[in-house]
């Protein structure tokens, strides 16, 4: 009798061999579920990639310390004067609302400060002077400008004004403030275009347009005003 020849095996597993392969399986936890997997399954879980408005670079806790109120009866008007440039100074600087527990008492008392600049403006006249416009600018600048990142939704996908609900800017209770007291300036009687054209030139121009790329409608508005 001839030597029985081995069988050719053919490719792929038989169902004899998955079912050997699944009881094998079964005796380490966990991987039973490779088997359960359907092919028509969709998973549902997704992974926020919604990134949060650029700020500028923050330098650590910073300490605000509150100066007297530019209404102080005691004040002469240079001291006056001298102080409003102060406070115009302190609000420079730029607290990260991304960290909405870090340093509140400086927020706080920055938004205070923002607050009284914004009255002072508002009762009194004859305030803006030549000097002050450097000043006031750096300070509207150092507040309102910063990268905005593109318009996407929740997953990463562009973003739908229809469908999407827009990101609030989490800074907005002083960027509020800053555009009031922009607009306060802007729209004063001792305003003076001939002082206003070396600091509103094209690059401030440019940078106030890039900022109706922001989602939240608040500051969208705020700039069309």
């Amino acid at each position: 009798m001839l030597e029985q020849q081995p069988k050719t095996r053919k490719p792929g597993a038989s169902a004899a061999d998955m079912v050997r392969a699944r009881k094998a399986a079964e005796s380490f936890p966990g991987s039973t579920r490779l088997f359960a997997t359907q092919v028509d399954e969709v998973p549902t879980l997704r992974v926020s990639r919604r990134p949060q408005s650029s700020r500028h670079s923050f330098s650590g806790k910073h300490e605000f310390r509150m100066l007297p109120p530019l209404k102080s009866d005691d004040l002469t008007d240079a001291e006056r004067k001298e102080l409003l440039s102060q406070k115009l100074l302190q609000c420079t600087y730029v607290y990260d609302f991304l960290s909405p527990n870090e340093n509140l008492e400086g927020k706080e008392a920055k938004q205070r400060t923002l607050t009284e600049i914004l009255d002072y403006m508002n009762d009194r006249s004859g305030i803006i002077t030549f000097d002050m416009y450097p000043k006031l600018f750096k300070m509207v600048s150092a507040n309102l400008f910063r990268t905005v990142p593109p318009q996407i939704n929740a997953f990463g996908d562009p973003f739908d004004p229809e469908e999407d609900e827009p990101r609030e800017e989490p800074a907005w209770p002083h960027l509020y403030l800053v555009y009031l007291i922009f607009l306060r300036f802007l729209e004063s009687p001792d305003f003076n275009n001939s002082a206003a054209r070396p600091y509103i030139d094209h690059s401030f121009t440019v940078q106030l347009l890039e900022l109706f790329d922001c989602e939240d409608v608040r500051e969208r508005e705020s700039l069309k005003t």
